[in-house]
Parts: structure tokens; C-alpha cells; sequence
């Protein structure tokens, strides 16, 4: 039985770290796309 209640608890932790990181990578794919506009804005080598 607690080997069950062990596994739910790890799915429930594994969900939530897995949506950190979607809206992590999310935020960081939108801030280097505006890094990138930037710097070919002002036309900077990356």
C-alpha cells in the first residue's frame, strides 16, 4: 500500500517539476527571441 501512495506522490512531484520547466522554457524561448531581435535590431554579432 505505501509503495502505491509513494508512487502518486512521485507522479504529483514529476507533474509539477515538468510544468516548471515548460513555463521556464517558455519564458526563456521569449526572452532570447527578443535578444535576438535586439541585437539584429542594433545589429550586434552574437
Amino acid at each position: 500500500m505505501w509503495y502505491k501512495n509513494r508512487r502518486s506522490i512521485l507522479f504529483f512531484f514529476f507533474q509539477k517539476i515538468w510544468r516548471l520547466c515548460n513555463a521556464y522554457s517558455q519564458t526563456f524561448r521569449l526572452h532570447s527571441s527578443y535578444i535576438l531581435c535586439f541585437s539584429l535590431h542594433l545589429r550586434i554579432p552574437i
